[in-house]
């Protein structure tokens, strides 16, 4: 079983934060508590900072309790995030690496894709012979799957709170030391074109691929998450192994951990098994400053679905500027 999505693709795509652009989607589908959750978010805020303004003494109620949130950083650059939910048995965790579409090239166009592909079917400890790491994470009960975005590549697994250590284990294996030999990443291109092609019959992907190649002229992000059929076709296997050697190193890595766990265990456990990345430095990226939009776009495209889809897209300041 495949279990890897590209962004947009999937309800299961994380919040994305873009350097310059964040578009905004109303869907005629199952994404209308996503809709749902933004307008909540945006109206607390907003809340807030009229309560804070005009009502003295407003306190609001958090919304979770920082102090149940703890951050340590390894010697080798991984960030280790922890939040305590005592009492629900459960264990989420996520393994994000800063390797996604922006950080290719022409030559390695969809190497985020595909060792994301591949990172879950077979990886030193857990061949795929024995169904690879995402196997040993069903088989303690749990859940996993993949994502790539643009910014990212996203490993998650949920699974009752006594197997952590184990969970731990396998998905630093599958993120640490995928098989990306020569036969592995030849097999893996079917599934990565499978996903592109099923990307671009649906009309939600195909929207925010869109919106994207509209917004952006010069940027990376104008270009798919996952790639295209032709990049993944080129793509060979050392070339997919130099990716993943210079992309997944600790200071590319952040785990969170979050659900009914110690802290200091969890720390402990992040560091038992992500200590060995790479403390080499990832490579520099050099992005091309994108002009300010002067000129409205719209863009049409029909499809034959029974849903549809409008986006619009805008200029916004970026993660690095919160002002």
């Amino acid at each position: 079983m495949n279990n890897h999505f590209v962004e947009a693709n999937t309800p299961h795509r994380h919040p994305a934060f873009f350097k310059n652009f964040r578009p905004l989607r109303r869907v005629v589908s199952t994404h209308m508590l996503a809709l749902a959750m933004l307008i909540g978010a945006a109206q607390i805020a907003s809340a807030q900072k009229s309560a804070s303004t005009t009502t003295p003494g407003f306190r609001p109620a958090p919304l979770f309790d920082a102090s149940a949130i703890s951050l340590r950083t390894l010697p080798n650059g991984v960030r280790s995030v922890v939040r305590q939910t005592r009492g629900t048995g459960v264990v989420a965790v996520q393994v994000w690496v800063k390797a996604g579409s922006r950080h290719e090239n022409e030559r390695t166009a969809g190497a985020s894709h595909l060792v994301g592909t591949l990172a879950l079917s077979a990886s030193q400890k857990y061949p795929a012979a024995q169904g690879g790491p995402l196997s040993a994470l069903q088989a303690l009960g749990g859940q996993a799957s993949s994502l790539t975005a643009r910014d990212s590549t996203l490993y998650n697994a949920t699974v009752a709170a006594p197997h952590l250590p184990n969970a731990l284990g396998i998905l630093s294996d599958a993120v640490l030391r995928p098989r990306l030999g020569d036969a592995d990443v030849r097999l893996a291109k079917g599934d990565a074109q499978t996903d592109i092609v099923r990307r671009a019959t649906d009309p939600v992907a195909l929207l925010s691929d869109m919106a994207y190649r509209a917004a952006f002229s010069r940027h990376p992000y104008r270009f798919s998450a996952g790639g295209t059929t032709q990049n993944i076709e080129k793509l060979l296997g050392a070339t997919v192994r130099s990716y993943h050697r210079a992309r997944y190193v600790g200071r590319n890595i952040s785990v969170i951990v979050a659900g009914d766990v110690n802290a200091t265990a969890a720390h402990a456990l992040v560091a038992q098994n992500f200590s060995v990345a790479s403390k080499a430095a990832p490579p520099p990226l050099a992005i091309s400053p994108e002009a300010a939009p002067l000129v409205r776009k719209t863009q049409f495209r029909k499809l034959n679905a029974q849903r549809s889809a409008t986006a619009i897209a805008f200029r916004a300041p970026g993660i690095d500027a919160p002002r």
